[in-house]
């Protein structure tokens, strides 16, 4: 699919091994951290 839609990925694990929480400031954890990071 990405080859046929010209794209690159890359997958990783994250180190926190957590999709990512939404905090009481505002900020997220995990990979929702490393997204917008």
């Amino acid at each position: 699919m990405a080859n046929e839609e010209g794209f690159d990925y890359e997958i990783f694990l994250n180190p926190e091994n957590s999709n990512g929480k939404l905090e009481a400031n505002g900020t997220w954890n995990g990979l929702m951290r490393d997204l917008i990071d």
